[in-house]
């Protein structure tokens, strides 16, 4: 879709036809064609908002968040030097949902279908039965190099709402990197969204 990339070439004054243009033309989806007009708005890729299935690579990872995985963690005694989490519900935010964290691992999903493969596993899954938690978290731990997809889904929206979620990807000695995301309303289970793909490499 190179019309995307050229849209600041158009004058002011033509720029709403020519946007309708690129509606019939393109034919997108709802959700890409809100990123368009926010681009023709002036926008750009850098919104403050997160539009539908967005995920947004923090560029200063939130202490408050930061700890709140680490103390997780430890209650759930995981020590593993690489681990990815997903936390959502954070700040009240909606929570009931049953979101998952995924990842692909020798070309084979890991998730809470398939808690193990290879040498990386699922340590703790969450809301997947009543009750809910009202933090939930889901973590993943990597103990074999390669590079990996993260992905999310949401088996069961309960809260029938948008659900923003963050991933925090955590390796020894490294900078702990957190992504933002949001699971809108209307999308359907196994309609994953892709977080990051991270690389692990011998110590």
């Amino acid at each position: 879709m190179p019309a995307m990339w050229n849209l600041r070439n158009y004058d002011s004054e033509a720029g709403e036809e020519h946007l309708h243009t690129l509606e019939q033309q393109l034919d997108l989806e709802d959700d890409v064609l809100a990123v368009v007009q926010d681009f023709w708005s002036g926008g750009g890729w850098e919104t403050d908002t997160l539009l539908p299935h967005q995920v947004r690579k923090q560029q200063k990872v939130s202490h408050h968040t930061s700890q709140h995985v680490s103390n997780i963690l430890q209650e759930k005694h995981v020590t593993a030097p690489c681990t990815v989490t997903l936390i959502w519900g954070v700040g009240g935010a909606p929570h009931k949902s049953n979101l998952d964290l995924i990842a692909e691992v020798n070309g084979k999903p890991l998730s809470h279908k398939h808690r193990q493969v290879g040498k990386c596993k699922l340590d703790f899954d969450a809301n997947a039965a009543l009750p809910v938690k009202e933090h939930p978290a889901e973590n993943i731990t990597f103990n074999q190099t390669g590079i990996f997809e993260i992905h999310v889904d949401n088996s069961e929206n309960r809260d029938n709402s948008d659900v923003p979620f963050k991933v925090l990807v955590r390796k020894a000695g490294r900078d702990v990197e957190e992504y933002e995301g949001v699971w809108p309303r209307q999308r359907m289970p196994g309609q994953l969204i892709n977080v990051c793909s991270i690389a692990v490499e011998d110590e």
